[in-house]
């Protein structure tokens, strides 16, 4: 139907210059009319359901670009100011910047952006309106998540963190104009602004995860939840305070692993220290976080709360003991969360598939996340349905959207799952802290307890000497993982004790989590409970 539109009005553009023999009036509203289909029906090909058709889409937004480049430049527009202010609002540079955000052509996305808020700017000058400020809001947060994408292309340091600042105030900005808006907005228009405020927030998010700024992350996580909340409070059966729950809960569930990985033995980028043992006693117990890898036996520390970093020496480390980050109570945390998330992903795609089919991009996207949450569980069964969803994902956007940058990362991420699943095959294979670290064999556990106990040995002074204590043994075993290790413990330890009496409390572990990979037993449908293991039962607090 929109085709024959454009036909139509084409007709009708080309009929008026014959009988008229120049540029009217009526042939400028007939072309501002021809400009907003063209946005239409690219916005319908964006977002279809059945496949995004981003070259249509792009073709259509160009066109429309060309007919208000050609528009503007009629005189006698000018002299009419409220024709011009409705021609420019058609903003198909700011659709077209969306477009290339979700093609990943992100210096595309940045120039169409940088047009589109240049013109809202202006625009405003002429008339302002709540239409505009929406408008604006929405280029802010869409300029914003795509320079941030810019700036992880790059490697960490001063070129990340500038884009990733630009990104930064861009969002804030928006989070600014979807506020103000929030509070004069009624009805539906209320529940479409408070949308883009809590995604603003989201993306934001992810901003000041990349600038390092992980507390005030969680802050804006937290105010996103705060408007689903209002949300689901005026209206029960608002879809906002779902989505956000969801969008929240993955948050979270990354971030506990992170603070888990932080909290744990084998120093390495990001680990959580304090200082210890140093000769300048101010210095003794200061906190701080590893910033590299280790040379000369020196570490390279931030000081916490402050802008320098030293290099000190392993032995005057020690590991940050904090009753709310203790490592069985971080993987409790990593656990409860991982559960919740893939719950409320299953709920989400038994929703899609009811409403909408399994034959739509939503679906599939839903597919997606589902199926890497269920990966990251790292245990067999739930693997094997995540490489069943990963596969009808991919089959539907092969077909229907060829070029998605989903398709290509679901493609990646069931071949890892597959990797696993080979790994899963092979004898004693599997992951002693399922949701957390991946399997491995036996080999690679004694790998990694040989440098375990390197550190430990470094860290407690004891480097030129072949042992350690069992006080050390006993503390970095369960920093590890290992939180039922009892003993008993001969002293002093050698590397070969110590390796033998850790993979063999791994061994023990890995079989409390077992859960083996019945194909026939699987279940039919993608969005079945899987089977947990016996262990994580009572770890779900």
């Amino acid at each position: 139907m929109v085709h024959k539109e454009i036909t139509l009005l084409r007709r009708q553009i080309l009929e008026h210059k014959a009988d008229h023999g120049q540029f009217t009036r009526e042939v400028a509203r007939l072309e501002l009319i021809l400009t907003e289909t063209h946005v239409k029906l690219g916005d319908l090909l964006r977002t279809s359901g059945r496949g995004i058709h981003q070259q249509g889409s792009e073709e259509h937004y160009l066109q429309a670009l060309k007919a208000v480049t050609r528009l503007k430049q009629q005189a006698f527009l000018i002299e009419r100011p409220s024709l011009l202010y409705h021609l420019r609002t058609d903003q198909a540079a700011s659709h077209l910047g969306c477009l290339y955000r979700d093609q990943h052509l992100l210096d595309k996305a940045s120039e169409q952006l940088t047009q589109a808020h240049d013109l809202i700017q202006e625009l405003i000058l002429i008339e302002d309106s709540p239409d505009l400020q929406e408008l604006l809001g929405v280029t802010f947060t869409v300029h914003g998540e795509a320079l941030n994408r810019l700036a992880l292309l790059h490697a960490p340091g001063q070129g990340r963190s500038r884009e990733s600042r630009v990104a930064l105030e861009k969002q804030q900005t928006a989070v600014r104009i979807f506020s103000q808006l929030e509070g004069s907005s009624q009805g539906p228009l209320l529940n479409t602004i408070r949308c883009k405020l809590m995604a603003t927030w989201t993306s934001m998010a992810d901003t000041l995860d990349t600038l390092e700024l992980h507390a005030e992350s969680k802050t804006a996580i937290a105010e996103a939840r705060a408007i689903g909340h209002r949300a689901s409070g005026e209206d029960s059966t608002c879809q906002l305070h779902r989505q956000q729950s969801i969008d929240a809960c993955t948050k979270h569930t990354m971030d506990a692993r992170m603070d888990l990985d932080d909290h744990t033995p084998t120093l390495h980028i990001g680990s959580k220290i304090c200082l210890h043992g140093l000769i300048n006693q101010a210095m003794n117990g200061r906190q701080g976080t590893v910033l590299g890898e280790v040379k000369n036996n020196r570490f390279g520390i931030q000081l916490q709360g402050e802008q320098r970093q030293i290099s000190i020496q392993i032995i005057n480390l020690r590991y940050r003991d904090d009753p709310a980050q203790d490592s069985l109570t971080l993987y409790r945390k990593v656990v409860a969360q991982a559960l919740r998330e893939i719950e409320l992903r299953r709920v989400k795609l038994q929703s899609l598939l009811d409403k909408l089919g399994s034959r739509h991009i939503d679906t599939a996207r839903a597919q997606f996340q589902l199926g890497s949450a269920l990966w990251l569980s790292n245990k067999p069964l739930e693997t094997h349905q995540a490489v069943k969803l990963f596969d009808s994902s991919i089959r539907f956007m092969t077909q229907h959207e060829p070029n998605s940058q989903i398709l290509t990362a679901t493609k990646i991420v069931r071949d890892e799952a597959l990797e696993a699943l080979v790994k899963f095959e092979t004898k004693d294979t599997l992951s002693a802290w399922p949701y957390w670290r991946p399997p491995t064999a036996r080999w690679e556990d004694e790998r990694d307890m040989k440098s375990l106990f390197r550190e430990l040995r470094a860290m407690s002074g004891r480097a030129t000497e072949l042992t350690i204590t069992s006080s050390s043994m006993s503390l970095g075993l369960y920093r590890y993982g290992l939180h039922e290790f009892k003993g008993p413990i001969p002293t002093p330890i050698d590397q070969a004790t110590f390796i033998k009496i850790a993979c063999d409390e791994i061994d023990k572990m890995k079989k409390t989590t077992l859960t083996p990979l019945i194909p026939g037993l699987t279940p039919s449908t993608p969005v079945t409970k899987p089977q947990s293991s016996p262990s994580l039962a009572g770890d779900d607090t």
